[in-house]
This record gives structure tokens, sequence and C-alpha cells, in this order.
């Protein structure tokens, strides 16, 4: 059996993505179950920790679109193999987690807490960052459709990328209104698209030297998206534009930059990505997603524990913490069959 070698500078991207979104997670968690009672400072520091790992999903999603991109052909035969995985992980956590969540709201066990759960799993009521699960179903509905589309020129992919981009990203940040009905209402696809176009392209003579100018770059949407937050979490306005959401235009430069900047430089990583540890946390990492919010439930709903009080100094030792305790748990999962084919 052939043993596909990986590419260590997508696998350092999954490492930083899955720490990324369990810091998003951290951030909003907090904010709705203790913010009313934090001061303006401590809800600034959790709200703009959360927003300046927006990028961490649409990484994710370019990981997967560099990665099915690259593949010779994908027939729907085979994207149901992908669909079947998810679909299976998601009837199996949601329905947990949607009776988790039922109890916790009644505190009682009936046949409506059982019917319940599972019909929330089916129309999408379960715990909100199973949204992505649900996400990857609809594109892996059109994977062949979009694999397909490797056969075109490069020029034309990203010719479609920027279409896609501009009316789901660019018009929303901006509040823009388009007559077009456009019919691919999905920044989604963009993300996928862009990160197969981002990987092709890393290395063409357009973008030689450009690191200064992109990091450049990266810092003042990191500078533009802590105003915003400063002036919408302490001082209640508004600027007018979505600095900060996954649709945001924003968002898409500092996903663009974050994946060319770190996979640009080939063998950079391969260390690092080597080590016994990291292996092990990317080889968990989709379980790390679906896992670490039942410790964060688990850690605000059951041991009610507010870190609010103490800032960055209570966020990132609980980031920490919560990763490490999903991934021990994930650890734990895949040592039984019946899970291990599936995480």
């Amino acid at each position: 059996m052939m043993v596909v070698k990986k590419d260590n500078n997508i696998e350092f991207l999954r490492f930083i993505a899955t720490v990324g979104v369990v810091f998003v997670h951290i951030g909003i968690c907090w904010i709705s179950s203790f913010g009313k009672t934090a001061s303006p400072l401590q809800n600034f520091q959790f709200s703009t920790i959360q927003h300046c790992m927006f990028w961490a999903v649409p990484v994710f999603m370019m990981i997967t679109g560099s990665l099915m991109m690259q593949k010779k052909e994908i027939t729907y035969h085979t994207a149901f193999k992908y669909f079947k995985r998810i679909a299976v992980l998601l009837i199996l956590f949601g329905t947990v987690f949607s009776w988790m969540e039922l109890y916790f709201k009644d505190h009682e066990i009936s046949s409506t807490l059982i019917w319940g759960g599972i019909l929330n799993v089916l129309e999408g009521n379960t715990w909100k960052h199973l949204w992505y699960l649900y996400m990857l179903l609809g594109i892996y509905l059109v994977l062949p459709v979009l694999n397909g589309m490797n056969k075109m020129p490069m020029k034309e992919i990203g010719l479609m990328t920027v279409v896609i981009l501009v009316f789901n990203s660019l018009l929303p940040t901006f509040q823009l209104e388009c007559g077009i009905a456009f019919p691919i209402a999905s920044i989604y696809v963009g993300y996928f698209l862009m990160g197969y176009l981002v990987l092709k392209t890393n290395d063409c003579s357009f973008m030689k030297g450009k690191t200064l100018i992109a990091l450049a770059i990266l810092l003042f949407t990191f500078i533009l998206l802590v105003g915003d937050r400063y002036l919408s979490v302490v001082k209640g306005e508004k600027i007018g534009v979505d600095c900060s959401s996954y649709v945001s235009a924003f968002t898409v430069l500092q996903s663009a930059i974050v994946f060319w900047l770190l996979t640009k430089k080939k063998g950079y990583f391969d260390k690092f990505c080597s080590m016994w540890l990291i292996r092990r946390f990317n080889r968990c990492s989709l379980g790390i997603y679906i896992i670490h919010m039942l410790w964060i439930n688990l850690i605000i709903k059951v041991f009610h524990i507010n870190i609010m009080p103490y800032g960055i100094w209570g966020i990132i030792p609980m980031g920490m913490m919560v990763f490490l305790l999903a991934w021990v748990t994930t650890e734990g999962m895949i040592r039984l069959p019946i899970l291990r084919r599936y995480l």
C-alpha cells in the first residue's frame, strides 16, 4: 500500500487553525455566558481574541480545497464516502450534544428529550459550532463538480474565484447591493477554490519579493479589527463595515495571506511537524474541533468557571487547557474501532 507523504506546510496550517478555532469559541462562549457582568475592557479583550482568530475556519476550508482539487478525479461514489463520514459524525455527536443542551435547559430525561435531540440534528439545531460539518456536507454534494474545475486553466479558476468572492464577500462587507442574482451564494466555495489557487500560484513571479507587503497588509487588517472591536464593544459605535465575519473581505484577505505565507517556503516546518505531539494533534484535529465545545460547555455550565476578570491572562491558559482536554478525549475515542474510521 502506497503511503502518501504529507505536506508539512499544510500540516502546520492545520495545527494553528485548530488552535485558532478553540480560541474563537473561548471568546464567544465566555462573552455570551458572563459578558453582561463583565467590564467593557474585559468584553473587549475576549471579543478581540475571538475576532482575530476568524481566519482559522476559512483556512480549514482552504486546506480542504487545496487537497481535494489536486486529486485527479473525484466521482460521486468517492464524494459519498466523504459525505458518509461527516454525516455519521454529525448524527452521533450532534444528537449527544443536543440531548445535553435539552437536559441543561429542562433538567429531566424524557422521550421528548430523546426525540427532540434527534429532530434538532436533522433540522440543524444542535450546538452551533457543528455548522462547519453541515457546510462540509454541502461542499461534498458538489465536490465532483468542483474537482472537475482543476482541468481548467489556472487563470479561469482565478477569475471564477474572484467573481464568487466579489458577490459573497466584497459587496456584503461594504453593504453594497447588486441586482444580479448570483447563483453561488456561499463564501465557502470561494475559500475552497482559493486554497487551491494560492497553493498553485504561491511561487509565481508576481508574488516574489512581496512577503513584507503581505505582512504589512495582514498587520493593517488586524489593527483595523482591534479598532472596530474597541469602537463596538467599549464605545458602542459602528463603523459601517464588516471587519471580522467569515464573509468579510478582511477575513478573506487575512486567510489568503496566512495561507500564502505559510505554504510558499517548502520544508520550513518539516522539523516542527515531524514531532510526535504535533503529528498526534493533527491526526486528532477533526475530533478536537468537535469535542472542544463539550469541554467549554462543561466548564461554563457545570463548573461555572468565569475567567473574564482575568482578561487575556485567563484566555490563554483556558484555551490551552481546552485544546489539550479535547485532544486527550479524541485520542481516547479513536482507540474505539467504531470511531477510529470516522475520526
